[in-house]
C-alpha cells in the first residue's frame, strides 16, 4: 500500500473512532447540562395567536396568515411583497381553491407559501422561482393545510416556535409588526424545538473550557469556541481553522485564527450567563450581564458560506469602541491592515497561515458583525480576497445570511438525522454528537462518504492497514 493510502486508512480509523467516542462523551456530557425544550414537534396543532397576546410580543421568523384575506389574497402581493426585503417566510392558508402564481415578485432570501383548505395543490415561492407541490391528505386523521406549511418551514430551519399564526383580520397588524422589527434590528427568535436544544444557565469558572467546546460553532471550514461574547480574565477564546498547521513533529497544532466572536465589555462579578444552542439550525443565543448592564446576542457559523461566521447583538451602551478583531491568544499576528470600515489581520504558519477580514454594523445599541476567514496550507492567503469575500458576504445582510444558513442546517439534518423512539435524552445527545461531528467535517456534495437511510445512518468503517 502506498504511504498516501496509508494515510488515508488512518484518517477514516481516526474518524470512525472519534465518532464513537465523541458519541459516548456526548451522553455522559449531556447529563451534567441543563437540558430543556419547550417546544412541539413539526406538524402538530397550535391555536392561533393574536398580535395582541403576550406571546406575539416578539420577533417570529415566519408568519401564516389563516383563512381569506379581504379582496382576495392577490390584492395582498404589495403588502406581503415589500416585506421579503428582511427576508421574512410568510404563508397564507386560503379556502379557495384557486391559487393565482404572482408574476414579478422577488422574494430575496425569504419565501412565500401558498395552501388551501380544499384542495392538494399549494404553491412555493422563493428565489428559485415558484414551484406547485401537492400535499398529502389523511382523512382518518384530519386535513389541515397548516401540517404542509410547518413542514416547509422546517425543511427552511424555521420550528413551529417560532412561527407566529394570525388571523386574516389581523394581517395587516401583524405583518407591519413583525416587518417593524426587523428594520428595528430586533435579536431574531432562537426557540428550539424539543428534541433540538441545548440550554444552559449560571456561570461556573471551573467549567469554561467545557463549555466553550459544547456550544462552539462550527461549519465544515471553520470552528470558534463557545466562549461568552463579554470577556472574563479566565476564558479562552480560540478560532480555528483546518489545514493550516504550526509546530513539528508530536509538538504539530491546528493554528488559531483572530477572534470576531468577542465585544469589548467584561463579565459582572457573579455573571448572569444564559445559553440556548438550536441543533437544528445552528444559531446559538446567549445573554450575559457585565460590568454595563445586559449584552444579548445571537451567533452562527454559516453553513452556507463557510469561513463565515455573523453575530447580531444588543449592547449595554451604543457603539462600543474596540476593533471586531482580536489578536489570537496562542500564535503571533504577522500582519493587519484597514480598508475602509473593514479590518483584516494575518496569523502565518510553517508554511501556510490564515487571514480574517471582519467589519461592523452599529445602529444604536445593536452590534451586527461579519467576519470571513481565509486559510491555504501552502501560502499566506491574500488579504484583499478576504476583503473581497467579506464585502460580498456583508451585502447580503444579517438576515438574508441566517436565512440560508438555517435552510442548510435543516437540509443537512434531512440527510443525516437519526430518530429514537422511546428516551428522549439519549435522542438529544445522538443529535449534539452529530452536530458537532458534522460541522468538523467539509462536504463534497453527493460524494461524501457519509451514508444515511430513514432508519439507519452509517459511519465509514476504517481499513486496516496494509490491506
Amino acid at each position: 500500500m502506498s504511504w498516501e493510502g496509508r494515510r488515508r486508512g488512518c484518517r477514516e480509523a481516526a474518524l470512525w473512532l472519534g465518532a464513537k467516542i465523541l458519541l459516548v462523551w456526548s451522553y455522559t456530557t449531556w447529563r451534567e447540562v441543563h437540558v430543556r425544550g419547550n417546544g412541539r414537534e413539526t406538524g402538530t396543532e397550535l391555536d392561533p395567536l393574536t398580535v395582541e397576546g403576550d406571546d406575539a410580543d416578539r420577533r417570529f421568523e415566519a408568519i401564516v396568515l389563516t383563512g381569506d384575506l379581504a379582496g382576495g389574497w392577490t390584492e395582498w402581493l404589495a403588502p406581503i411583497g415589500a416585506r421579503f426585503a428582511t427576508s421574512m417566510a410568510v404563508a397564507v392558508v386560503q379556502s379557495s381553491a384557486e391559487l393565482i402564481p404572482p408574476h414579478g415578485l422577488d422574494v430575496g432570501a425569504g419565501v412565500l407559501l401558498l395552501a388551501s383548505t380544499s384542495t392538494r395543490g399549494c404553491l412555493i415561492v422563493d428565489r428559485s422561482g415558484t414551484s406547485a407541490a401537492q400535499r398529502e391528505i389523511n382523512t382518518e386523521v384530519r386535513d389541515d393545510p397548516l401540517d404542509w406549511v410547518y413542514a416547509e418551514l422546517w425543511a427552511r430551519g424555521i420550528g413551529p416556535n417560532n412561527v407566529l399564526i394570525v388571523r386574516a383580520t389581523d394581517a395587516a397588524r401583524a405583518l407591519s409588526d413583525q416587518e417593524g422589527r426587523r428594520r428595528r434590528y430586533e435579536l431574531p427568535g432562537v426557540l428550539p424545538e424539543s428534541g433540538w436544544s441545548l440550554v444552559h444557565d449560571g456561570f461556573d469558572v471551573n467549567r469554561l473550557g467545557v463549555d466553550a467546546a459544547l456550544f462552539a460553532l462550527a461549519d465544515g471550514k471553520l470552528g470558534t469556541s463557545g466562549a461568552p461574547l463579554a470577556a472574563q480574565p479566565e476564558s479562552h477564546r480560540w478560532v480555528l481553522v483546518g489545514n493550516a498547521y504550526v509546530g513539528s513533529g508530536p509538538e504539530t497544532r491546528l493554528l488559531t485564527g483572530p477572534v470576531a466572536m468577542q465585544l469589548p465589555y467584561d463579565m459582572a462579578p457573579r455573571p448572569y450567563l444564559h445559553r440556548a444552542l438550536d441543533l437544528h439550525s445552528g444559531v446559538l443565543y446567549e445573554e450575559v450581564s457585565t460590568s454595563e448592564g445586559m449584552l444579548a446576542s445571537v451567533r452562527f457559523s454559516s453553513l452556507a458560506r463557510p469561513g463565515t461566521v455573523v453575530f447580531r447583538a444588543r449592547c449595554p451602551t451604543t457603539r462600543p469602541a474596540r476593533a471586531p478583531l482580536l489578536p489570537p491568544s496562542d500564535d503571533p499576528v504577522a500582519s493587519d491592515g484597514v480598508g475602509g470600515s473593514a479590518v483584516w489581520m494575518g496569523v502565518t504558519a510553517s508554511p501556510g497561515g490564515i487571514v480574517a477580514a471582519a467589519a461592523d454594523l452599529c445602529e444604536g445599541s445593536i452590534v451586527e458583525r461579519v467576519a470571513v476567514y481565509d486559510a491555504n496550507p501552502d501560502r499566506v492567503p491574500n488579504p484583499s480576497d478576504a476583503m473581497a469575500r467579506l464585502e460580498s458576504n456583508s451585502s447580503a445582510g444579517f438576515d438574508a445570511l441566517l436565512a440560508e444558513h438555517r435552510q442548510a442546517w435543516a437540509k443537512r439534518w434531512e440527510d443525516a438525522d437519526v430518530v429514537l423512539d422511546g428516551d428522549d435524552e439519549l435522542q438529544q445527545a445522538i443529535r449534539f454528537a452529530l452536530f458537532h461531528f458534522d460541522g468538523v467535517g467539509a462536504r463534497r456534495g453527493r460524494s461524501s462518504r457519509w451514508r444515511s437511510r430513514p432508519d439507519r445512518y452509517e459511519l465509514p468503517r476504517p481499513r486496516l492497514l496494509g490491506r
